[in-house]
């Protein structure tokens, strides 16, 4: 097995013990990363799993011979480069696992992949992924008793699981921090009493989740567009179609801070081209300000406050952040990217946060996916029951909360699973 991932950051990330272990207990061991360092600390970790340092941009031969070595490979690397590793595995009729959403590219090659007699599955992780296996496998049970879904909330969020040490911006990395920005970034929508209901920028609509998981003090921001998987989870009865994401409260706030200093953009600026001068954080911000050279650290503060409405919660929280310090910038063409880099360090999971569970690591990013508000009516005077739910007559129609799940990231991704537990997701190919 070939597993493809994004640089971990530090070897405790929950994503590279994940991979590492899963591929360790595999017959044929193999993985590829890109930052030498950390392949040799994985390496350590786990002696039988063997390294590679690879740019799969432009090492492509020898990708493919990667690939060609191994009968399956799992791709954990960022979405926009699903594509090429899906093209190379269909020239070597190998099958391929994403935890990434399917987009149009990866759509595109159903036909090749079905003529290569090759499976791609995607949407194959967390979010998306045991979000949707738990969505389907209760929509099946649902189904089969005689029932139909008239409404479906899903919510699903991989988050610190202390708040105490979820840092300033109520989150950190344990993988490719663009991705957690931009889903922050885009639009959304969901379906509500057969209504579609468009979110222009999700951090703007996000919902207060306090008290629904214990004492977790939780915000849920519109994930995404719903409506498609009313096909995918054979649920057109619904009228009323949510997914959500879960951070900390304050993270959307943080987020829209972010934004309005600039530092959200996606655009290429002249002093993050690769051959420009080097500059610190406190001089990027000055200039995103539009403030002369000249300003003093007080000047900065003065103008940050005003872009903030004189919130001095989320003056601390960028003081935090190093966005105004004398730390150089890592030059990489857009404000986001730049800030991804600087972030992807300073917000990292660290060895640490592991603790030992009856013999167990378990991850401090506490993975969870719950099912909220599953409204459904009986079809012909059924006597609905679930694995899930506890046995009842189902009168004319019945809203039901389901039980919280909180799943432990544990050595091994598949321990996590039922044995009757069927997996429902998108797939692209046979």
């Amino acid at each position: 097995m070939l597993t493809l991932t994004y640089h971990s950051f530090t070897i405790a990330t929950n994503r590279d013990q994940l991979c590492g272990l899963a591929v360790k207990t595999l017959a044929q061991r193999s993985g590829a990363s890109v930052i030498q360092e950390e392949l040799d600390k994985l390496h350590e970790a786990f002696p039988h799993l063997n390294t590679v340092q690879l740019d799969v941009c432009t090492d492509k031969e020898r990708l493919q011979s990667l690939i060609k070595e191994n009968s399956i490979v799992i791709s954990l690397l960022p979405y926009c480069f699903h594509h090429k590793v899906a093209l190379i595995c269909i020239e070597e009729c190998k099958n391929l696992v994403t935890a990434s959403y399917v987009d149009d590219e990866m759509k595109g090659l159903h036909q090749r992949a079905v003529e290569a007699g090759v499976t791609i599955l995607c949407e194959a992780g967390l979010d998306p992924g045991i979000d949707h296996m738990i969505a389907k496998k209760c929509v099946d049970a649902l189904h089969s008793m005689g029932g139909e879904v008239t409404e479906l909330r899903s919510v699903c969020g991989g988050i610190p699981a202390d708040e105490n040490t979820a840092g300033c911006m109520k989150y950190k990395f344990s993988w490719y921090p663009k991705v957690v920005f931009t889903s922050a970034l885009q639009p959304a929508q969901c379906l509500v009493n057969g209504k579609i209901v468009e979110f222009e920028k999700v951090y703007e609509a996000h919902e207060d989740f306090t008290g629904v998981l214990d004492n977790y003090k939780l915000e849920c921001l519109p994930n995404r567009d719903a409506l498609r998987y009313k096909d995918v989870y054979g649920i057109q009865t619904a009228s009323s179609l949510f997914r959500g994401t879960l951070r900390y409260q304050g993270f959307s706030k943080i987020m829209q801070s972010l934004t309005c200093l600039g530092l959200m953009n996606q655009s290429a600026v002249p002093e993050l081209e690769s051959n420009a001068p080097d500059l610190t954080w406190k001089e990027f911000l000055t200039t995103l300000l539009g403030l002369p050279s000249s300003c003093t650290k007080e000047d900065l503060e003065k103008a940050v406050m005003k872009k903030l409405n004189d919130d001095s919660n989320q003056l601390q929280t960028i003081t935090e952040l190093e966005l105004m310090s004398d730390k150089i910038v890592a030059k990489k063409t857009t404000p986001l990217d730049s800030l991804c880099a600087h972030l992807a360090t300073l917000l990292a999971y660290v060895m640490y946060n592991y603790t030992y569970i009856n013999d167990n690591f378990v991850v401090t990013p506490v993975t969870m996916s719950v099912l909220k508000c599953a409204r459904y009516r009986k079809r012909s005077g059924s006597h609905l029951t679930t694995p899930f739910l506890t046995t009842e007559s189902i009168k004319s129609e019945t809203t039901i909360t389901l039980p919280k799940v909180f799943v432990h990231l544990l050595p091994s991704l598949f321990t996590l699973l039922p044995p009757s537990l069927t997996l429902h997701t998108t797939c692209v190919g046979r």
